[in-house]
């Protein structure tokens, strides 16, 4: 049987998939970007061809932009596919998704890390203040139009949206029906209201009218946090929000050392070395203060969600230079990273990829009989179909070895009276041949 023509059809939807979801990593690319040379595709060719069973078409292009975007080639490059399509089965867990980075519920979920006050939260159709203690409609309008009328600025901000989408503003001057309007612009969301911080002169300087943040993404891989990347996300001139979505830029930052690139990338993927602010970005050494609290901080509140394995963190600074939390991000735009500082993943990449390429991807299709698996290193039976109740187990199937047989590969069959299989599938496959009553070794 020819095994290509009997792929499971979902298998085939999902390498289509992965081919689609280049246009994340396009998105960098720029006309007249330089070609990779020859030499940078046997590199390529060379680390990543273990993974062509998982990961059958290199895309090159994405190597090639990465390469013009942040000026370095290096193979460790994580294509967008790699991350969407492969990594985030195992980094998410989809019971904590919502939960996880539900905006009204930081405080809670991630207690060692300072955040913003927090005025107003809903949840689930229910007010409350500060301390979750419930509140009516009118109680909230109330207490917004006593910030109001003080002149002291709030920001409102769903939970379920990214990118800056659907944050509103209550302002000095709001009158009671502009703040009612602006919560029915929250629809049915939950969202929370906070002060608006006092950020450090530090963050100022990058552009003084949106609250500039550190992006630092951290990964947990065995049982350890590491600390991957760090950039300043840089509002538009004249923006609240510091977006990259919006119109933003982007400033990378060493993660070992704090200190920031001397040039930014724009929305447009044009690097500058000159902000919109007037900071000269090449005219002296730009350290984050404090940027090891930051690492600390992050490194800790991740082992508060252990469930998800890649976090991005937006820290804000407050006066003192200290890191304060706004919000997390599951779903972290990692391009961003690849753009001004490199391989996210560094060092990491290759065993990242050998435990989750390697030793977890896999190809259903079906075989005389049989639901197979097959891995890297071999094939897995899962499932007898066949209608024999005496049978022979192959040695090997499209050339590749059969390891085992899954424990519940015979799981409501009525009898197998005899099967016959090498030692060394016999000895891996005990549970799976408990009910069997006669079994045969060969060699």
């Amino acid at each position: 049987m020819d095994k290509q023509n009997n792929l499971n059809k979902n298998l085939l939807e999902f390498y289509e998939s992965v081919k689609n979801s280049r246009r994340l990593d396009n998105s960098f690319a720029v006309d007249g970007d330089i070609p990779l040379t020859e030499e940078e595709k046997r590199e390529i060719d060379k680390f990543w061809g273990k993974y062509k069973f998982a990961y059958p078409e290199i895309d090159y292009k994405s190597f090639q932009t990465f390469k013009n975007r942040y000026g370095k080639f290096d193979v460790r490059h994580c294509p967008g596919a790699i991350r969407t399509h492969y990594f985030n089965k195992w980094f998410k867990n989809d019971s904590y998704m919502v939960s996880g980075q539900n905006k009204a519920m930081l405080p809670l979920l991630y207690p060692s890390i300072k955040q913003p006050k927090t005025v107003i939260r809903r949840m689930s159709g229910i007010y409350y203040n500060a301390t979750f203690d419930p509140l009516s409609l009118s109680d909230v309008v109330s207490i917004l139009m006593d910030y109001a009328q003080k002149g002291i600025s709030l920001i409102m901000k769903p939970s379920n949206k990214g990118g800056g989408r659907g944050i509103r503003f209550i302002d000095k001057g709001d009158s009671e029906v502009t703040i009612q309007g602006k919560i029915k612009d929250m629809g049915f969301s939950t969202f929370v209201v906070q002060e608006l911080l006092e950020q450090s002169d530090f963050m100022k300087q990058f552009n003084p009218t949106s609250t500039n943040t550190i992006r630092a993404t951290t990964l947990l891989f065995k049982g350890q946090v590491y600390f991957l990347a760090a950039l300043v996300r840089i509002g538009k001139q004249g923006n609240r929000v510091d977006n990259f979505s919006q119109g933003g830029s982007i400033l990378g930052v060493d993660k070992d050392s704090g200190k920031c690139n001397d040039w930014a990338l724009t929305h447009s993927n044009e690097r500058i070395s000159r902000l919109p602010s007037g900071l000269k970005l090449n005219e002296r050494d730009i350290v984050v203060p404090g940027f090891d609290k930051i690492k600390e901080a992050v490194i800790k509140a991740h082992y508060y969600m252990p469930y998800i394995k890649l976090i991005s963190w937006d820290i804000a600074m407050d006066k003192e230079n200290s890191p304060v939390l706004i919000e997390n991000n599951f779903a972290g735009f990692i391009q961003m990273h690849e753009a001004v500082t490199g391989p996210l993943f560094g060092d990491l990449m290759e065993p990242l990829l050998d435990t989750y390429l390697i030793n977890n991807f896999y190809v259903e299709f079906e075989y005389d009989g049989w639901v197979c698996r097959e891995f890297y290193n071999g094939i897995v039976l899962m499932k007898y179909t066949g209608s024999s109740d005496e049978i022979a187990v192959p040695e090997k199937i499209n050339n590749k070895i059969v390891t085992k047989i899954d424990a519940g590969a015979f799981g409501g069959y009525k009898t197998i009276k005899k099967l016959s299989a090498p030692k060394r599938i016999i000895n891996k496959s005990i549970a799976a041949l408990e009910k069997v009553s006669n079994i045969e070794q060969k060699f």
